[in-house]
């Protein structure tokens, strides 16, 4: 049985999904099985996949299209592993990325949730290094943690009804049912940005930060509650949707008075002739 069960969700990434199976196969530890959830990809996917699958330890799901978080769940179900590990299927992971993870679940007791960091890559590049910060916000992408199976179960999994920032939510969540988590200061997971994700959609931005602020309220810090009042606003600011904006940018001025740079945006938008200037270079 293995101990760590990976889950890569994809949807039409025949072409960077070898990358990312490659670098869990070469893994320094070898206690892990690869659930591989096709999301309703109408690409090469599957023919992809089939060429990793003489190894038993790799397995593949396919489902109708329903979103990442739906297609994570799914794979989920599946996990015979004590732990869980998300991976995207355009990112990928340095050989000692499991091994690091097992060391921890050692070295803690009743070790729940690990967070360690990553490195983002963009347009063939390295743009930085990010580690974790201990009782500080830290950004948990997919790869970026490891989580107890039976804890993710008990919280639901994720969020269906979100496109983004489902990892965000989830850790609202885990931050609440678990207390005290390990940080790994290293980062074994190189995470690509690229431009076909929800993470480029502002509607599917927007839609989702509304749902977040409204499902979890007041129960957010008021520096997470102003971060997000402040993406919607200038989303909605720069999708032609100043008044919505102007409303956002207010609330985030409300968490935070007086900080300049939210003044300054809530006068952009005001000005119709700055406003264009500014987010439409007219």
């Amino acid at each position: 049985m293995a101990l760590i069960s990976v889950i890569i969700p994809t949807y039409n990434r025949a072409k960077l999904l070898p990358r990312a199976i490659e670098s869990v196969i070469r893994q320094t530890f070898k206690e892990w099985e690869l659930i591989i959830v096709d999301d309703g990809s109408n690409d090469d996917t599957n023919e992809v996949v089939d060429q990793f699958l003489s190894d038993r330890r790799v397995k593949y799901i396919y489902q109708e299209n329903k979103g990442v978080s739906a297609a994570r769940n799914h794979g989920a179900q599946y996990a015979s592993g004590k732990y869980l590990c998300f991976l995207d299927s355009d990112d990928w992971v340095k050989r000692e990325w499991l091994a690091d993870f097992f060391q921890c679940t050692k070295e803690g007791y009743a070790v729940k949730v690990i967070i360690t960091g990553y490195i983002k890559f963009q347009s063939d590049d390295i743009q930085y290094k990010k580690l974790p910060r201990e009782k500080k916000y830290n950004t948990t992408l997919p790869g970026s943690f490891l989580i107890f199976r039976k804890l993710f179960n008990q919280l639901g999994g994720y969020d269906t009804k979100l496109r983004y920032a489902e990892n965000t939510e989830l850790f609202f969540r885990v931050n609440k049912a678990c207390p005290t988590i390990q940080y790994l200061q290293k980062a074994n997971l190189i995470y690509n940005q690229s431009t076909d994700g929800g993470s480029r959609n502002l509607d599917a931005k927007i839609e989702s930060i509304d749902y977040i602020l409204t499902k979890h309220g007041e129960a957010l810090s008021n520096h997470v509650r102003f971060l997000y009042f402040q993406i919607l606003g200038v989303g909605l600011v720069k999708n032609g949707i100043p008044k919505k904006g102007i409303n956002y940018l207010i609330k985030a001025f409300g968490c935070k008075p007086w900080n300049m740079k939210t003044l300054a945006r809530i006068i952009i938008a005001y000005i119709p002739s700055l406003r264009k200037r500014i987010y439409f270079g007219d």
